[in-house]
């Protein structure tokens, strides 16, 4: 789910506009932008992420037994699947 204007970053650091409809690999960051912006990422085992406004994540690893996520900036919510197979991680400052 995208409200407003949500950014993904591509390999080489340029920001474009994203619909969250695409496979992000390790290194993609999502950044909202303005403060009518939100964005809801759910991974396959159901886990869900929600970034509030002005916030900004990079996904560090998406692999089945590892999701870790580093938020650099603003506001983030998680509801994570209970799992003993897999790893939900998020780092902030």
């Amino acid at each position: 789910m995208v409200e407003g204007v949500v950014e993904q970053r591509n390999d080489i650091g340029e920001w474009t506009k994203s619909e969250l409809n695409g496979v992000f690999s390790p290194s993609t960051g999502l950044r909202t932008v303005g403060a009518a912006s939100r964005a809801v990422v759910e991974f396959e085992d159901g886990s869900v992420i929600r970034i509030d406004a002005n916030t900004e994540i990079v996904f560090d690893a998406l692999t089945p037994t590892r999701i870790s996520i580093k938020q650099r900036s603003g506001y983030a919510y998680s509801r994570v699947v209970a799992s003993d197979s897999r790893t939900y991680l998020v780092q902030t400052d």
